[in-house]
């Protein structure tokens, strides 16, 4: 099949193909149009360029000095009256291609001659000189002109180009919104049309592709998206009522973040109701883009095409294109969403087929056109377990650890279309061992992901030297594990909320993770910089967004560094610090998970606050025997030993450091394993006084180490 210019709605450019001019309807058109526009006289004696229609009906002598305009009157209307009695054949690929249509969009005989002579007019130069001359007439006029040039009725004229007919309605063909002013382009005929109607195509059908297409067949199943089950449920029942009722104005919009498999779940969906499914086209056949006004003009012709045809859907996908941003610099986004909204309400209401709106955002579309749509819901980001689980799809037969497939799926920006690429860049790359095929994938998927967002760690770690033994807490902390543990092991609920507090490095953040892994549930963390926004609502919005997510990937919710959120509400001193504390209360209530925040400012907090949480566990610094154990088992992990001679005045010197926390032997550790230095019993004490001595409001007296 011939590659085409896809539509858009424009004046349109003159096509570079054109039907013969020997063509006997063009002919009969060209005299008519000299006659009923009584333009001859500026075709008489004119240069001899090949726009003069006297050519084309065979009078080309008539150009000719000498030749007055009576005779040039009378021949021509002789010439009209011969072809009237002429047989006149339909000949071309442009007319074949307009039966075509005609068959497909059910026009009528008036909608398929105008439809053709719109095409003819607009690349026929002969023909687009008897009209641009023409300036001032009205609406009417055109409609009786067009009828004599056309031999049809002027009432039949003027029902193919109503707004409400075929023609306009699916945008092939409209009245130019200037024809009053000027003539010499009387219509508005869709972009690229006139090479889709003068391509020969292998089957009928095959003009179609112009517009939409079959969509091709579904790589996901619906089980493929487990965390959207409750919406895709619902929404399947839905669409199979409509599809076997034939209920008209039937819409679905489907939004969520680029590449969260949208797409995928709409062809899934269109799969399990053994349906078919058609996409309006994103872009030609050549790669070009092809604008919202275009696409909305072929997703109309879809519809009046497949309006007759059982057990079909179509898909509008990236309908940002249809509903575009506006940015304004001072004032941030705008709503814009079409000039004429009650068209496009009209439109929503009135679709033969049901149809799947998808889109990476709906801020900019206006909320008279959001009302219209019968079902609307959010696909998020996977979560953990999904995401492992695309992950070890997508492999197939590359191979890939255990481990490593867990430690990428933690990462909350990975959405199947990020795997999918990274997949295929390691398969063509001809990857065969693990080691490769991970650094191959790993290396793609953080190039990838650190366009979209700063990067962050794969995976919640619990430090090496992690252990409830060494964290001074307020409360019982392996009782309170155990208690959560049994509870998730007998599938009971994990319901409650949990402040911890405390100075820096005490453990607060560390047993979140500990907690997490214990209960085996995944572990959500956000931080102020994940939740807070420049505009109004933005943060509230965020904050919800928090809660659901964790809620859907079934995880303990950490907000870490909660400070930020839970300030003293009697000192705000704008509206919007009291409606975000609110907002995070409500959530907080509401949550059936387990919520976990960590402060170091709990003084800082506002007590109303405080009182929603079911614990408030203050951490404090390490007691004197928890640190000296710490220290010997630091000491161990560096592969050196406490000597017998030492410990009493290492006991005294730690005794001294009130502020040590586990937070300090971990700095120390990481230190000298990056520089690579052998670490003993004096050298580790003296980098655990220098981190203690860093500390705000810590004690300045010497802290010396005393050789047994």
């Amino acid at each position: 099949m011939a590659r085409t210019k896809t539509p858009t709605i424009t004046r349109t450019a003159r096509a570079r193909r054109t039907p013969k001019e020997s063509n006997d309807l063009v002919v009969l058109w060209t005299a008519r149009a000299i006659v009923y526009t009584d333009t001859f006289r500026y075709f008489l004696h004119d240069d001899g360029d090949d726009r003069s229609p006297l050519d084309v009906i065979g009078l080309a002598h008539l150009r000719d000095d000498g030749v007055t305009p009576t005779r040039a009157k009378r021949e021509i209307r002789d010439r009209l009256v011969a072809l009237e009695k002429s047989e006149i054949t339909r000949e071309g690929v442009l007319f074949r291609n307009v039966e075509t249509m005609g068959r497909l969009l059910s026009l009528t005989r008036a909608e398929q001659e105008v439809l053709a002579f719109a095409i003819v007019l607009d690349i026929q130069k002969s023909l687009q000189a008897c009209f641009e001359r023409l300036e001032g007439l009205s609406l009417r006029k055109l409609h009786e002109l067009l009828g004599q040039v056309l031999g049809l009725p002027e009432t039949e004229v003027r029902d193919a180009l109503k707004r409400s007919a075929p023609l306009a309605s699916t945008g092939l063909v409209r009245v130019a919104t200037d024809v009053r002013r000027t003539w010499d382009d009387p219509f508005e005929v869709m972009d690229g049309l006139e090479n889709i109607l003068l391509t020969e195509y292998e089957t009928p059908e095959g003009i179609l592709t112009n517009f939409f297409r079959q969509s091709p067949a579904a790589k996901l199943t619906l089980e493929d998206f487990p965390h959207a089950s409750q919406d895709v449920g619902i929404l399947v029942k839905f669409l199979q009522g409509a599809i076997e009722k034939q209920v008209p104005g039937v819409n679905v919009l489907l939004h969520g973040l680029p590449g969260t498999g949208k797409t995928e779940l709409a062809r899934a969906i269109a799969a399990h109701l053994k349906g078919q499914l058609y996409e309006v086209n994103v872009e030609s056949d050549d790669g070009s883009a092809i604008s919202g006004t275009g696409r909305f003009a072929a997703y109309q012709l879809c519809q009046r095409m497949l309006g007759r045809r059982a057990q079909t859907v179509v898909l509008f996908d990236e309908i940002e294109d249809v509903f575009p941003d506006r940015w304004y610099p001072f004032f941030g986004r705008q709503k814009r969403s079409g000039e004429d909204k009650g068209w496009t309400n009209r439109l929503l209401e009135g679709n033969a087929v049901p149809t799947m709106w998808l889109s990476n955002e709906i801020g900019q579309i206006d909320s008279a056109f959001l009302r219209r749509f019968d079902f609307i819901f959010e696909l998020r980001t996977p979560p953990l377990a999904v995401r492992r689980r695309i992950l070890e799809k997508q492999l197939g037969p590359l191979p890939a650890r255990p481990a490593w497939t867990q430690r990428m799926a933690h990462d909350e920006r990975l959405t199947p279309a990020h795997i999918e690429r990274a997949v295929r860049v390691a398969r063509l790359a001809g990857m065969e061992k693990a080691e490769e095929v991970e650094a191959t994938l790993t290396r793609v998927l953080q190039n990838s992901l650190a366009v979209q967002s700063p990067e962050r760690p794969a995976a919640p770690v619990t430090p090496e030297v992690y252990d409830l033994r060494f964290l001074n807490a307020s409360d019982d902390l392996g009782k309170l594990v155990e208690t959560l543990e049994r509870r998730a092991r007998e599938q009971g609920p994990l319901h409650g909320s949990i402040c911890l507090y405390g100075p820096p490095g005490t453990g607060k953040t560390a047993f979140a993770h500990h907690l997490a892994e214990r209960v085996q549930r995944p572990l959500l963390v956000k931080r102020a910089s994940d939740i807070l926004g420049p505009f109004v609502g933005q943060t509230e919005a965020n904050l919800a967004a928090m809660f659901r997510q964790a809620r859907d990937e079934g995880a303990v919710l950490l907000l870490d560094e909660a400070d930020s959120f839970f300030q003293n509400r009697r000192g705000a001193s704008q509206n919007w610090e009291v409606t975000q504390v609110n907002e995070l209360l409500v959530q907080m209530e509401s949550f059936e998970g387990l919520f976990v925040c960590s402060t170091n400012l709990f003084e800082h907090l506002d007590e109303a606050s405080l009182r929603r949480f079911t614990l408030k566990i203050k951490f404090d610094p390490l007691r004197p025997e928890q640190r000296m154990a710490l220290f010997e088992r630091t000491l161990s992990a560096l592969g050196q030993v406490l000597p017998t001679d030492a410990v009493a005045s290492t006991r005294a010197a730690l005794d001294q450091l009130s502020t040590l926390t586990p937070g300090d032997f971990a700095t120390v550790r990481r230190q000298a394993l990056l520089l690579e230095t052998t670490v003993d019993a004096r050298a580790l004490l003296v980098a655990l006084e220098r981190e203690c001595r860093n500390k705000p409001n810590a004690q300045r007296s010497r802290l010396g180490f005393n050789q047994a």
